[in-house]
């Protein structure tokens, strides 16, 4: 929980997957969450957008309400789920062309939905440079793509079983970190992932 706290989280592409995603890691108390703004307009957000809609509607009749872009709708609907969040908004081209390393470094994460794959491989490379963990993603209907980049050198804990002889001493607090093994885990970029054939994996 305190990671997530100190996490600084970037968003592009705000599809129903990227709704879906900022809803879950607000609630869960992120610090820091930037949604790239295209400028496309909150009455054109993608069907699946909740966050979007939801920010539409408690705009409405107001005079914000006709200039109200996607991303502001979806950060407003964020900010009431999360208030000690920082919900703040990247402006660049629908191109995706102003995340770059300037724009990744910082964070230690994106996500990146609704663009094409050669947009999502030069973001994953961006992402290598400034040492950013990359999420990307695409559904629709009864169809789904997730790839997902966390660096060449990933480092998690797994826990082992517990020893009865530690909790029966009662020195549980000594013997946790015997119980967990760090693993490390090496991602390939998205480039690589895609060139590779099949029958090599």
């Amino acid at each position: 929980q305190r990671r997530l706290g100190a996490s600084r989280i970037l968003v592009a592409g705000l599809t129903g997957l990227a709704a879906e995603a900022c809803k879950n890691v607000a609630l869960a108390g992120v610090g820091a969450l930037v949604l790239y703004d295209d400028g496309a307009p909150a009455v054109d957000a993608a069907p699946g957008n909740f966050l979007a809609a939801s920010g539409l509607a408690d705009a409405a009749g107001t005079a914000d309400a006709d200039a109200l872009t996607v991303a502001n709708a979806t950060a407003a609907t964020l900010r009431e789920m999360n208030p000690f969040g920082e919900i703040s908004i990247l402006q660049g081209p629908s191109d995706l062309s102003g995340i770059d390393a300037a724009a990744v470094k910082g964070c230690d994460a994106v996500l990146v939905t609704g663009c094409s794959l050669a947009v999502a491989e030069r973001i994953n490379d961006a992402c290598r440079d400034a040492g950013a963990s990359f999420f990307y993603g695409e559904c629709r209907a009864t169809v789904a793509n997730f790839f997902a980049d966390l660096g060449p050198n990933f480092r998690y804990a797994v826990e082992r079983g517990r020893s009865n002889t530690a909790e029966k001493d009662g020195d549980a607090a000594n013997n946790a970190a015997a119980d967990a093994a760090v693993v490390v885990s090496s991602f390939v970029p998205l480039r690589e992932a895609v060139s590779c054939e099949w029958c090599t994996l």
